[in-house]
């Protein structure tokens, strides 16, 4: 009597370990996609319907990519505008808080240095949330700092202010590469990282030589009203 419980037990248990694998590979389908069920757990796989849907951002309009690729530039431009602007007052900074020129260029290298953290964590969040959240709300925080660098009262506040300006700033430098990957075939997507290059590049040119004489202009102008 024994022996047979003994046996009954251990057929019970194989059939059970091979429904478990069965059902874990088990693939149905189900609407419009594949849904895979493995440890209890659903799969959804979602996609176009066609390769031809108006909604996917390589079958937009020609005049609505240049205009989303103007406004990434114009937002990556502003952010890297930022790192040159500073340059140009260290003098005066290691004057108003009385420290030396090496502590005052520390702005400039903590801003590079939010940089290289930055798209650590702005461009994962693209892949899971889209491009446009992860861009203006990270943008937003870092206007707000870099207001916090300008009106800051002493040396502290000025240097974490340009961390998280950097920080915050990189998020346009970190995705708008996914975008023009999602706007554009191979065969035009080179011309189009061009275009972007140069804003790239001419932010913090336009930095050092146009926004400091600007920033001049309206201090002189806010002075004398």
């Amino acid at each position: 009597m024994s022996e047979k419980t003994v046996v009954s037990s251990e057929n019970a248990s194989i059939s059970s370990i091979s429904k478990t694998h069965d059902d874990s590979a088990s693939t149905v389908r189900q609407g419009d996609g594949p849904t895979t069920s493995y440890a209890g757990r659903e799969k959804h796989l979602v996609q176009f319907k066609t390769a031809d849907d108006p909604l996917k951002a390589i079958n937009w309009p020609l005049k609505r990519k240049i205009l989303t690729v103007l406004l990434f530039g114009c937002t990556t431009m502003g952010s890297t505008i930022a790192t040159s602007t500073y340059s140009s007052g260290t003098r005066g900074i290691a004057q108003d808080f009385s420290i030396d020129s090496d502590v005052a260029s520390l702005g400039t290298s903590l801003i590079l240095v939010g940089f290289g953290t930055g798209p650590l964590l702005w461009a994962p969040l693209s892949e899971l949330y889209g491009r446009k959240l992860p861009t203006v709300v990270p943008y937003f925080i870092a206007t707000c700092f870099i207001f916090a660098t300008a009106s800051g009262k002493d040396v502290q506040t000025l240097m974490i202010a340009r961390f998280m300006a950097g920080f915050f700033g990189s998020a346009p430098l970190a995705i708008t590469g996914g975008v023009l990957a999602d706007l554009f075939t191979i065969e035009h997507r080179a011309i189009a990282l061009t275009g972007y290059a140069l804003a790239v590049i001419g932010g913090p040119a336009l930095g050092m030589c146009n926004l400091s004489i600007a920033a001049d202009f309206m201090v002189n102008l806010f002075l004398l009203c």
